[in-house]
This record gives structure tokens, sequence and C-alpha cells, in this order.
């Protein structure tokens, strides 16, 4: 197992703390709300949530579940904590598309990656 340099075992930045047990579903908004708020974004979670983030409904038809791609869009409603066309979770792409709706006003840009070591980040 490689040892990391003292530089690079921790990354502290001063992000704007926002509490995720307030939300049913939909901690990424609250993560990505976080990001967006720490380069000058004013809005809240549930602005975020209500205005900018990618959502598409689920359904079932026949005993068959019909939905997003969740790297596309946030499956359900992140409000709603069980049954029909509840939240579940999207991933990166969805989140940083989503963001990038904001950033466009700052002319900033979200972008997912992955497979990246620490030290690059």
């Amino acid at each position: 197992m490689r040892k990391l340099s003292d530089d690079s075992k921790k990354k502290i930045i001063d992000v704007p703390y926002l509490n995720q047990l307030d939300v049913v579903f939909g901690c990424e908004a609250v993560s990505a709300t976080m990001v967006l708020q720490f380069y000058g974004c004013d809005l809240s979670w549930r602005d975020f949530t209500d205005s900018y983030l990618i959502r598409r409904d689920w359904r079932i038809d026949n005993g068959v579940i019909y939905g997003p791609d969740p790297w596309a869009a946030y499956p359900g409603d992140p409000y709603k904590e069980s049954g029909l066309n509840c939240g579940y979770g999207c991933y990166a792409p969805c989140l940083a598309k989503s963001m990038n709706k904001v950033l466009l006003q700052k002319k900033l840009r979200a972008v997912a990656t992955s497979g990246l070591k620490l030290v690059d980040l």
C-alpha cells in the first residue's frame, strides 16, 4: 500500500455546512448546494432541488419498474420517502449537469470525473 505524503493526506476548504438530516432524500442536492454556496451562489438546497436538479418520475407498469437513468436524472421525488415515485438518487454526471445550470451565471463549470488519485484532485 502506498503511503500518502503529509501534503496529500488532507485538503480542507471552508465549505458552508448544511445539515443533510433536514431532508428526506436527495442528499446529493444538499452536498451540491454546499459546493455551489462555496463558489458564491446564493441558493438553498430546496432552491437547487426545485429549480435546478434534473429529475424524472418513475413508474410501475405490469410489475416492471420504468424510470430514468440515474447517471442522467434523479429518479422520483426527493421529498417522498416511500411508495410510488419516491426518491432514489443520482450520480455525479447528473449533479454536474444540474450544477452547471447555476454555475453558468458565474462562468464556472462542474465536471464529473472518476479514477483520479487524491493528489490530482
